[in-house]
């Protein structure tokens, strides 16, 4: 049997009107009684798992999301700029005169464009 100096103690009550309170009690109420033996055992884990989680290996929805649409938007603005670029030199080729020399140089196109750069990627 364990002495009294090897048991830390600690009371905790739940409000009935506070409704995280109300939602925790009943979280604790419903655990696994397989996986946790006692309320100590899944709120020691509980506690541990909260102070020790490594911010780096735990990217939570929220950041996967928001990496989804900084995705999509470089997409679209990479879209967009080419569509104005092939556009334009559409618009320079059939539009200048052709003995003036003004014409778009055949080496010229999209591929030229740094997207790295416009998408603020450190690559």
């Amino acid at each position: 049997m364990q002495d009294k100096k090897d048991i830390y103690q600690c009371s905790i009550r739940f409000h009935r009107y506070n409704p995280e309170h109300r939602k925790a009690w009943s979280h604790l109420r419903n655990i696994d009684k397989a996986e946790y033996k006692s309320y100590a055992d899944f709120i020691a884990k509980a506690i541990n798992a909260y102070f020790e989680k490594d911010s780096t290996d735990m990217e939570t929805d929220t950041v996967k999301l928001e990496n989804m649409l900084i995705d999509r938007i470089c997409a679209a603005v990479q879209k967009c700029i080419a569509d104005a670029l092939s556009s334009e030199i559409l618009k320079q080729v059939f539009n200048s005169d052709k003995k003036s020399g003004n014409a778009i140089k055949p080496e010229s196109s999209v591929s030229d464009v740094d997207w790295a750069y416009l998408c603020g990627s450190d690559e």
